[in-house]
């Protein structure tokens, strides 16, 4: 197999994953020709400092197996040793596409200390967390987090946006629905299917329908139908993503009525009774706390407090009075606080509550 111009010897291909690189034999294979030394040094709290050397090619030709290989050892060594600040010394163009990979707004954001926030979050009052994998190449990752902390759990599916053809997205490229299952999305709920298996795993999701972006509504329609039969199928519930979708979303949750939530409800009070009373929960994260945010104040006031949960959309929409800043579940509290207002009710209330509803909606 050929990869950014490294040759990498595999012997055996996953039938259902037949893109899939072991890390370890593609290092190996471009340490080979790798010549030009390269140090990098992680620090961590106390002034401790992790330092890696290594190689690279330095070669215009090889500059993107450079930048591939570098963002994996720097990944691997935040992820063993942990730690805020990286330092690089050794190639200019590889500092440079590292600084860009981790600056604020980056892709790789947030792992200088997603573990430190993480371990942060209990003594912050966050009782349980239910993260969520988009796509099959979320998966091994959300697994992860949800094994390495007894109070994270995770979900499993294919979001719409997945979906998006090449041209479509963002740096980041293509989820690998399009670049490594060619857009069959029925080959990556094949693969994905072992999941479910673990125990760690308590629902299916997120996943739903999309009108904002440019993805064929008939395969939004299909992949949804498809991930609503699983839920019925694993007897587990559902995370919906519903956005400029309503009356789609609503007909389907209406004709297969699974036991599940609405992330991030959007929709009419009036809506939100007839999905409460066939037994859905509702999302509402920072976006409700928004000073235009009337549709939803309204759901609020309709719902049960029964029917409720708290959630981030994390890193996104953050509630106020931190709008604008990166989320995380720490943050929850303000969206207790004003659904409490809105209902007249106690912050303690609200938290215990709502806490109790996730329990119950995950099966826990």
């Amino acid at each position: 197999m050929k990869h950014l111009g490294i040759e990498v010897p595999v012997k055996n291909v996953p039938e259902l994953d037949p893109g899939f690189l072991p890390l370890g034999k593609f290092c190996t294979a471009f340490l080979k020709d790798a010549k030009k030394p390269l140090d990098i040094a992680v620090e961590r709290a106390g002034g401790e400092v992790a330092v890696y050397k290594t190689f690279i090619h330095g070669t215009p030709d090889m500059a993107e197996a450079d930048i591939y290989y570098v963002d994996r050892i720097i990944k691997m060594l935040l992820w063993m040793k942990g730690g805020f600040k990286v330092y690089l010394s050794g190639d200019q163009a590889v500092y440079e596409a590292m600084k860009a990979t981790y600056r604020v707004g980056g892709a790789r954001a947030f792992d200088a200390d997603r573990f430190a926030l993480l371990d942060s979050l209990p003594a912050r009052g966050v009782v349980g967390v239910c993260e969520q994998a988009t796509h099959s190449g979320d998966a091994p990752r959300v697994l992860e987090l949800a094994h390495r902390y007894p109070w994270v759990y995770a979900a499993i599916g294919i979001h719409p946006e997945s979906l998006l053809a090449p041209e479509d997205c963002g740096a980041e490229g293509p989820a690998p629905t399009v670049s490594v299952f060619g857009g069959d999305w029925a080959a990556e709920m094949k693969a994905l299917a072992p999941y479910y298996d673990d125990p760690k795993v308590v629902a299916v999701g997120e996943c739903g329908l999309d009108y904002h972006w440019p993805v064929p509504k008939d395969a939004q329609l299909a992949l949804f139908e498809a991930e609503l039969r699983l839920a019925l199928e694993l007897d587990k519930p559902i995370i919906v993503h519903d956005r400029s979708a309503h009356a789609d979303v609503y007909a389907l949750l209406k004709k297969y009525r699974p036991k599940g939530i609405v992330h991030c409800y959007s929709g009419s009070a009036e809506d939100a009774e007839w999905l409460a009373a066939q037994g859905l929960y509702f999302g509402f994260g920072g976006a409700c706390t928004f000073k235009g945010a009337k549709r939803a104040a309204k759901a609020i006031s309709a719902l049960p407090l029964e029917r409720i949960v708290l959630e981030t959309d994390c890193p996104y929409m953050a509630p106020e009075p931190v709008r604008g800043t990166r989320c995380d579940s720490s943050l929850i509290r303000y969206v207790g606080e004003y659904i409490a207002s809105v209902k007249g009710l106690s912050p303690e209330e609200v938290f215990r509550q709502t806490a109790q509803n996730a329990r119950a909606v995950y099966q826990l």
